[in-house]
């Protein structure tokens, strides 16, 4: 009988060990996907300078696309060129692709297509703060 007790003991210790290790590790798995793909729209005014304008609208867009994720620095394209990349404040690097760009007025719109891949390390730093942190 006691034999039997002892077998059911490691048994659950199993199952529960087994258990903690996928929730530990799902969440890293699920990090190491490809990259998250994100569409944004931007714009920006034109007043002198419409190249100006266009790389305004460029932040823009990313800084919608990458939401509280941290933009630090974007390497613009050159007027023409359709694909750039950027760096997220805190771990992690990106590139985007235009869509479409067009002055509509005295805008200058931008669509975009991004993606986005955060360091494995600083996650967790970079996830979008609880309404309680937003209350703050």
């Amino acid at each position: 009988m006691e034999g039997t007790t002892a077998m059911m003991t490691i048994l659950i210790a199993g199952v529960a060990i087994s258990l903690i290790g996928l929730w530990v590790a799902l969440p890293l798995l699920q990090m190491r996907k490809a990259p998250s793909r994100m569409r944004a729209r931007g714009s920006a005014p034109v007043k002198d300078d419409e190249s100006l304008a266009r790389k305004v609208a460029i932040v823009a867009a990313l800084r919608e696309a990458v939401q509280r994720r941290g933009l630090m620095q974007v390497r613009m394209p050159d007027k023409g060129e359709e694909e750039g990349s950027f760096e997220l404040e805190r771990g992690g690097h990106g590139s985007f692709r235009i869509i479409a760009e067009a002055r509509r007025g005295v805008d200058y719109v931008v669509e975009l297509e991004a993606s986005a891949q955060v360091a494995p390390a600083m996650a967790g730093a970079n996830a979008a703060p609880s309404e309680e942190q937003r209350a703050a």
